[in-house]
């Protein structure tokens, strides 16, 4: 039983015919044609089955949030979400040292500070392991969800510390 798509479902007020309608729609709308939707597969969800595309769980998020007036997340449906944690294929992350070069520029942009500080800085940016990892998390995790799901916006104890972390690079 997925106990948050029922929730959400009742919520929104719209019968599984109809919720199957504006998902199929929507669906069609963004190019996915061959998602074909009825009561039947709605009962499923409700039963627990998860759906087969990441894109369809991200519309259903979508019809529900639109119908709730509230933004809903795939996990806030009882949903999976699509994009799991992984260890990353090396070409996927080519772009980190563009990305910390670019961060390394603007910083001295910003913060003018004199050049010996800024090969330091450059030196922990751009070859650091803090930095890489939390890339990677930022582009192919998943942020940690609060306790409250009512609560926005949705900030996690991941996102503090990527915080944490930018804020000491520039202090340095």
């Amino acid at each position: 039983m997925n106990g948050g798509f029922a929730h959400w479902l009742e919520a929104s007020g719209l019968n599984k015919k109809e919720f199957a309608r504006r998902v199929q729609a929507r669906a069609h709308t963004k190019g996915l044609t061959h998602v074909s939707t009825a009561a039947s597969r709605v009962r499923g969800w409700l039963a627990g089955q998860q759906p087969t595309e990441p894109e369809v769980a991200q519309i259903i998020a979508d019809v529900l949030s639109e119908a709730c007036r509230r933004p809903l997340t795939i996990e806030d449906i009882g949903f999976r979400a699509s994009v799991a944690r992984r260890r990353s294929d090396p070409a996927e992350l080519a772009v980190i040292p563009g990305l910390a070069e670019t961060l390394s520029s603007q910083s001295r942009t910003d913060l003018i500070v004199t050049s010996r500080d800024v090969r330091a800085e450059e030196a922990d940016i751009a070859s650091g392991d803090a930095l890489l990892d939390a890339v990677e998390h930022i582009a192919l995790g998943q942020p940690t969800l609060v306790p409250d799901l009512f609560s926005l916006p949705r900030i996690g104890a991941l996102h503090v510390a990527q915080i944490e972390q930018t804020t000491n690079a520039f202090r340095r």
